[in-house]
Parts: structure tokens; sequence; C-alpha cells
């Protein structure tokens, strides 16, 4: 049985020459581009994902004055060559944290998931926005599926609804939202201009800043995020919290009470079985900011998922 295709790629590689700039179209063609990103790649991989040498440093740190010699910020008219551009894309990694070396750990970065970059530059290929069926299938159906896991993961009897955000700001954003919805759902369609009283969200003190950078996207202001203390493990304090929540101030309506799994501080985790009877028992809104211990709903060692028991309130 014979197997034909449609699809034949009949031109041959012919890179620009040295004069020539590089042709820029949204569609690539082998003719035209085959070679760069061959290029463009082994730089990457030989310079980004397999530079491994505990020899050199994890962070090469510069000061903007340095970085202003060391690099070229200038905006051109004319269009770069191939070569120029693979000589920018070497300078970035020269200038910039290894981000394969073993030492470059962080709170929020430690190394490179093989499986995750290889979906990340797939992903860009494919270029597919997750906003309407037709235009993304696989990946909706995928959307919806994620969501099912999550939900059943942090132990909800019905699947929730997922929505992926590009990160923290966005997320928080969306979750004040929601919370402010539930509060007043006309917030929605009217603001907030028809609402006399200050809208409040509790935070602790070692809570990601984006909460107050949410307070001012959806309006309510950073004066109104209210900071608790936390305990000597840098935990929010559950006693501070119901003292403030049993203040009965009049001028304040409460949105939300924030915990965080994993605080940028020193990464512990709050007490969310507590925070959420508090929640429970005063009728507010309970959200828990998965900062960095969200990735524990997707273990099986029950000692670590345990840790964020209380994340299902």
């Amino acid at each position: 049985m014979k197997m034909t295709t449609t699809e034949t790629e009949t031109e041959p590689v012919h890179p620009p020459g040295p004069s020539e700039p590089f042709k820029f179209q949204s569609a690539p063609s082998k003719l035209h581009h085959a070679e760069f990103i061959q290029k463009a790649m082994e730089i990457i991989l030989r310079k980004g994902v397999f530079q491994e040498s505990s020899q050199l440093q994890p962070i090469r740190f510069l000061r903007p004055e340095e970085l202003e010699k060391r690099f070229d910020f200038t905006l051109t008219e004319e269009p770069l060559h191939p070569k120029q551009v693979l000589k920018i894309i070497e300078e970035l990694f020269d200038i910039s944290p290894r981000p394969a070396h073993k030492f470059r750990l962080n709170k929020r970065i430690a190394g490179l998931d093989p499986l995750a970059l290889a979906g990340d530059w797939m992903a860009s290929t494919m270029c597919n926005l997750v906003v309407t069926y037709l235009i993304a299938p696989i990946w909706s159906m995928m959307e919806i599926k994620m969501g099912d896991y999550v939900s059943s993961q942090i132990g909800w009897a019905e699947p929730g609804e997922m929505v992926p955000t590009s990160g923290a700001g966005a997320a928080n954003s969306m979750a004040l939202a929601v919370a402010m919805n539930r509060v007043d759902p006309t917030t929605r369609d009217l603001g907030l201009f028809h609402i006399s009283k200050k809208l409040v969200i509790y935070v602790s003190k070692h809570a990601s800043i984006s909460w107050k950078t949410a307070a001012i996207y959806d309006g309510i202001g950073t004066d109104n995020v209210v900071e608790i203390d936390v305990d000597e493990r840098g935990r929010m304090d559950p006693g501070a919290l119901l003292a403030r929540l049993s203040a009965n101030r009049e001028e304040e309506i409460p949105v939300m009470v924030v915990a965080t799994a994993g605080t940028p501080i020193l990464g512990v985790i709050d007490n969310l079985e507590e925070i959420g009877k508090i929640c429970e028992q005063k009728k507010i809104w309970f959200h828990v900011d998965a900062e960095m211990a969200g990735g524990y709903l997707f273990t099986n060692v029950l000692s670590t998922k345990n840790k964020i028991k209380g994340i299902e309130r």
C-alpha cells in the first residue's frame, strides 16, 4: 500500500547572501529561513539549555550603565542581516543569567524542565489562541480536562472552571474581581461608583505584592488591602485575622481573605484549615494564593499533600 501526501517540500535551501537583509514574512519558508532557525536553535541549545559547567557563575550581574556599554539598544530603521540577529541572540545569552546552571536557584526559578521547554517551543510554533473551540479545538479540550483534574486534586465534588493566566498579577486581579462580584453582583456592570463603603481585602504581611497591584487594577485601591500580622514562622496569624474581622468597621465591606500557600518571603504555607474556618464563620470569601506550593496538588505523597489541607474550602 502506497502512502501519498499533498504536502511536499521542494524548495532548495538557499540562505540570504552576505549583503541580503532578512526576509520577514509571517509564514516561515525553508528557502529563506531554514538555515537561520537551525543556527538560532544551535545557539539556544549550546548556550542556554546545555551549558552546565559549574566553573561558570550562574548569574552575571551587570549594572545598567555597564549594560549600556555592552549591548546596543538602538532601534534601527534598516532590517538586520540574519548573521546580525544570530550575533544578538548569542550576546543575550552572554550577558544574562545562565538558565541551565545547577546553582541558579531562586524561589520562582530552578533550572530548566526539558518537557516544559519542548512544550513551550511547540506552543510558540503553533501560536494558538485558546479563545474559541473553532481555532484551538485540542487546546480547548486540554484546558477543560486540566480544570477537571485540578478540581479533583483540590477535593471538590464537582469540577470547577479554570482560566489559565499569564502570571500572578493577572490571576490575583481576576480572583479579586470574582470575589467583588460575589459581594455585589452589580459591580460587573455598574462598577464601584454606586458603592458608598470601602471594599476591603485581607492578606498577610508576607503575601505577594501583586495583591496591591490587583487592588489598583480592580479599582479598590491599595489602602484597602489590609495586611494581617504573621507569626514567628511567617504565617498569617489566625487570631489577628479574627480580631480584625470582628472589629465591625461600618465603613468597610469585607470582600475576601487571602491565604498564601508558599509565601514569597519565606516560602511557608499559611494555616489554610484555620483561616478557612474563620472565613466560613464570618461568611467571607476565602481565597488561597497557591504562590509556590500549588504543585503539591499533583503529588501522591500524602504527607506533602496534607501541607495544603484546607485549600478545598
